[in-house]
């Protein structure tokens, strides 16, 4: 039965396996959150391909039937969310832009939570300001210890590098290598402490806000 604050789904917008178009579009491009998935999307990974397997399988010859009682997997509880048919509207909702979300590879939790967009707003307006300020009011102060021309020409100078350097490599086929080699190189510096903070404190929400209870 449709809950009563859903409007009915139209069949064209069903595949013939009972999963709405756009859902099955966000689970192809779902990846995972630092080796992290929610166990929303997992169930609906497997469900997806559970429902796609039975509704064909009957047009393939090789494939063994099993005539008796279907089992009851765990992660049909998903398969109305799959159908647009959740328990409520608010929670077919947060299952499809918990999905869509999916295609993000890291931080998809900044993308489910208001509060924690809100902060990333607010960050990024008061690095700007503070760019700005340091670039127009402190010319000599501790913000800008260095000539307004030489840094200029050195932000010039590394784009022209970065771009001309990106002619050469697709030539010389070793635009893959440098590339890898760099994101290692940043991963090995910098990135272990982003991902040790994000797994620490935003993965476990991430794993919250896509549990079954929320999406069914």
């Amino acid at each position: 039965m449709e809950p009563a604050d859903q409007a009915p789904q139209q069949p064209g917008d069903l595949l013939p396996y009972g999963v709405l178009k756009r859902i099955q579009a966000a689970l192809a491009g779902i990846r995972t959150d630092l080796d992290s998935f929610s166990d929303a999307e997992a169930h609906a990974l497997m469900a997806s391909g559970y429902l796609m397997t039975r509704a064909y399988a009957d047009g393939i010859r090789s494939f063994p039937q099993h005539p008796g009682t279907a089992h009851q997997w765990d992660f049909l509880a998903i398969e109305s969310a799959l159908g647009g048919r959740a328990s409520t509207e608010k929670n077919q909702d947060h299952f499809e832009k918990l999905l869509r979300v999916g295609a993000q590879r890291a931080f998809k939790v900044w993308s489910l939570s208001k509060v924690l967009s809100a902060i990333a707003i607010a960050l990024g307006v008061a690095a700007l300001v503070l760019l700005v300020w340091g670039w127009f009011l402190l010319p000599d102060g501790p913000l800008l210890p260095f000539d307004r021309m030489w840094l200029a020409s050195t932000v010039l100078g590394f784009a022209a590098t970065l771009f001309l350097s990106k002619g050469l490599l697709v030539v010389i086929r070793y635009k893959t290598t440098v590339r890898k080699f760099l994101k290692d190189l940043g991963i090995a510096l910098v990135g272990w402490i982003g991902a040790r903070i994000h797994l620490t404190l935003f993965d476990p929400l991430f794993l919250r806000k896509g549990s079954i209870q929320k999406v069914q």
